[in-house]
């Protein structure tokens, strides 16, 4: 069960719990209160393991970027040094060359960049689920206290 699935039942319990009377206090389900925490904390490590995946998919592909570039780059060292009689071909050869190696400079960083702000958004989701979380079971647990610190 996703993160947010469990956010979400454990706000319904809190939502159907009966209301304690002249108090802003519920009575809620204790074990399905429990049931819900441990699915969360099961749930968590699932969430992070998706965020590390995709940091090391990011690695990946900026890899093949960096080696899509070189094997281009490659490529138009050859083609110039075929055509090096020809100073005007070899000169353009050159330029292209750099192009295309500024291209691919440009467009890996732009796959780090996209993965990167991909990687925070996951982590900020994840971070803010766990703050609710959190406040969740720190105002049930203050409710709890309160109940029956009152008896």
């Amino acid at each position: 069960m996703a993160i947010e699935e469990i956010l979400d039942e454990i706000e319904n319990l809190v939502a159907a719990g009966s209301r304690v009377p002249l108090s802003n206090k519920k009575v809620i389900q204790e074990d399905a209160l429990i049931r819900l925490v441990d699915d969360a904390r099961r749930a968590l490590p699932q969430e992070l393991q998706e965020a590390l995946r995709v940091m090391k998919d990011k690695e990946k592909i900026l890899e093949d970027a960096r080696k899509e570039g070189e094997k281009l780059k490659e490529q138009a060292r050859v083609y110039a040094v075929r055509l090096v009689e020809e100073h005007a071909i070899v000169k353009q050869a050159e330029k292209r060359a750099e192009e295309i190696n500024e291209e691919a400079r440009r467009a890996a960083h732009e796959m780090e960049m996209s993965m990167a702000n991909y990687a925070d958004n996951v982590l900020d989701h994840v971070e803010g689920n766990l703050q609710k979380a959190l406040q969740v079971v720190q105002q049930a647990h203050a409710d709890f206290r309160q109940k029956y610190s009152q008896k």
